[in-house]
């Protein structure tokens, strides 16, 4: 949060010396007649210090919503077992790909049969 406002102060400065000091540095220190040769471009700042704001009002809500201290209860620890092991991927994972294969194995031999009723009905 002080981050963002150091950053805003930084491109509010720089906007005014972009802004002020350069246009004081184009013009003549002499009283005379100015001459430019080409349109100077001053790059705008007011998109990145919105953005800036933006972020400081999002962070400074989450703050509000979510002020509460967080306590941890017990340590976090790691199981010694696996859950994802040998195991599991017997259990879950193989008879399901097997199922699913047979099922286009099925398909797929009858094809023509399957064309047949299709084109029937």
């Amino acid at each position: 949060m002080v981050r963002l406002n150091i950053y805003i102060k930084q491109l509010d400065s720089l906007q005014k010396v972009k802004y002020f000091e350069e246009t004081r540095k184009r013009t003549s220190q002499t009283g005379g007649q100015i001459v430019f040769m080409q349109e100077q471009n001053t790059q705008l700042l007011y998109n990145d210090i919105y953005a800036l704001y933006l972020r400081k009002q999002h962070i400074e809500s989450e703050m509000e919503i979510n002020k509460g201290i967080v306590t941890v209860l017990s340590d976090f620890t790691v199981p010694t077992t696996r859950i994802n092991g040998l195991v599991f991927y017997a259990k879950q994972v193989i008879p399901i790909i097997l199922i699913i294969t047979l099922f286009f194995l099925i398909i797929f031999v009858n094809r023509n049969k399957l064309i047949d009723l299709y084109k029937e009905y």
